[in-house]
């Protein structure tokens, strides 16, 4: 809610761009904090490769399901008429293609992994069954996307990124898919 106002007072003429740079830099930061804070929970996730385990592997025929369900989405979305959204808006930004890259594909990947996987659905494990744990921080990390029309969609890819993070203990796995995810969804649907 603070990035929100502090977008509309200071920049009022495109206050989505900067509410989407302040969001962005809040998440960043909030995750380093309990990273850096909650080290040793991380480092054991860190420790194990996971890409030898057969669930790193369909969890990567997952994201090609995943795609395609968002091109079908992509194609609803068009026939009724919806604008385009994040992407859209980042680019009116006049980033490069290399700013996107880092922007939209590894940052994402890197600090949501670690955030929603690492830290917040490894704590719910502690304290409920595994996949509550998956869908709850799946549903949170669809609302961090703030878009009321991706949220099924968001919340799916979340469901496989936790699924896979919970069967390789891993976050190697997780943070190459959501990478390829968005590197995929910037490029080719974006």
């Amino acid at each position: 809610m603070v990035p929100a106002i502090l977008a509309i007072a200071i920049y009022q003429e495109n206050y989505m761009a900067l509410y989407m740079i302040l969001a962005a830099i809040a998440f960043a930061g909030t995750t380093c904090v309990f990273a850096v804070l909650h080290w040793r929970s991380l480092a054991v996730q860190f420790k194990r490769f996971g890409f030898f385990n057969r669930y790193a592997w369909l969890g990567l025929l997952g994201l090609v399901g995943l795609l395609l369900l968002n091109l079908f989405q992509i194609w609803v979305f068009e026939k009724l008429g919806a604008k385009g959204g994040s992407l859209e808006t980042i680019r009116e930004m006049g980033i490069g293609p290399v700013g996107m890259v880092l922007l939209i594909c590894v940052f994402p990947a890197v600090l949501e992994e670690i955030g929603f996987r690492g830290l917040l659905q490894h704590w719910l494990q502690v304290a409920i069954r595994p996949w509550k744990a998956i869908v709850l921080a799946s549903f949170l990390f669809a609302a961090l996307h703030l878009s009321v029309l991706s949220l099924p969609y968001i919340f799916l890819v979340g469901m496989v990124l936790g699924w896979v993070k919970w069967k390789t203990q891993s976050l190697y796995p997780c943070i190459l898919i959501h990478f390829l995810h968005n590197l995929i969804v910037l490029e080719f649907f974006g």
